[in-house]
């Protein structure tokens, strides 16, 4: 039996620029913790969670080092914006279902996210700007594009 494994992590999409720096750890108990980096100015997200996927019930993010800025928009339009810099540690950001957000690195970053199960590309959970605007209990309310970052 042996007492250690290691094993070397591959590219989550080695095809395009991000999935070259984002890595899947994933779990025989069907857990995942994807980790990300990206690059400053570099803008991602862009979307909502409607919380079918339980690891999107709420998302956890745990940022390592670096820092970005994260711009969310509630369902009645309110616009909320936070910066997060893990220069004095780790900074763990709780995102909860039906809030549209967008992040933008202000310097180099890197971050893990929480998954109870293996990310399903059939199934994401994933939503952009006009699903978010169309499925608002008040669409008028809501700009007709999404907030600045």
């Amino acid at each position: 039996m042996a007492h250690y494994t290691i094993r070397k992590l591959r590219p989550a999409n080695p095809k395009n620029p991000r999935g070259k720096r984002t890595w899947a750890w994933k779990f025989r108990d069907g857990r995942q913790i994807p980790y990300y980096t990206r690059h400053k100015g570099e803008i991602f997200g862009g979307h909502f969670h409607k919380g079918e996927d339980p690891s999107k019930n709420p998302e956890y993010f745990l940022l390592l080092f670096g820092s970005f800025r994260i711009t969310f928009m509630t369902r009645s339009g309110k616009i909320l914006r936070e910066v997060i810099d893990a220069s004095r540690g780790p900074i763990e950001v709780v995102v909860y279902p039906n809030l549209y957000h967008t992040l933008k690195a202000i310097k180099d970053c890197g971050y893990i996210e929480y998954r109870v199960t293996h990310f399903n590309p059939k199934k994401p959970d994933t939503f952009r700007w006009d699903e978010f605007k169309a499925t608002a209990p008040d669409p008028k309310r809501l700009p007709p594009n999404p907030p600045k970052i």
